[in-house]
C-alpha cells in the first residue's frame, strides 16, 4: 500500500501522463472485432454478449456479439467478436469511452 502512495506522489511531482500509470486501464480497439485490455484486475462476468472486467476506475463493460476471450493473463485480456460498445459501469469516476 505504501509503495502505491509513493508512486502516486512521485508521478505527480514529475508530472507523468496518466497513460504511464500502471494501474489505469488501457484499451486498444483494433478494427471492429479485436480488443486488447491492459491492467485489468480480474473478470466480473463473461458471456457472448457482455464481458465485465474489474479495474481501478470501476467495472469495465464491453458489449457485443459472439465475443470470446481469446487470451487472459493476470493483467491483460484479448477479446474477439463484434464489439458494439465499451463503458465503465461506475460513470461517476470515468464515464463512457
Amino acid at each position: 500500500m505504501k509503495r502505491r502512495k509513493n508512486f502516486r506522489t512521485v508521478r505527480k511531482l514529475i508530472a507523468l501522463p496518466d497513460d504511464l500509470n500502471p494501474h489505469r486501464v488501457q484499451i486498444a480497439w483494433i478494427g471492429r472485432e479485436h480488443l486488447k485490455i491492459e491492467h485489468h484486475r480480474g473478470i466480473a462476468g463473461l458471456n457472448p454478449h457482455e464481458v465485465r472486467l474489474f479495474s481501478e476506475q470501476g467495472t469495465l463493460v464491453v458489449l457485443g456479439d459472439n465475443m470470446t476471450l481469446k487470451e487472459l493473463s493476470d493483467t491483460d485480456a484479448f477479446l474477439f467478436g463484434r464489439i458494439n460498445g465499451i463503458f465503465f459501469e461506475d460513470e461517476s469516476s470515468c464515464g463512457k469511452i
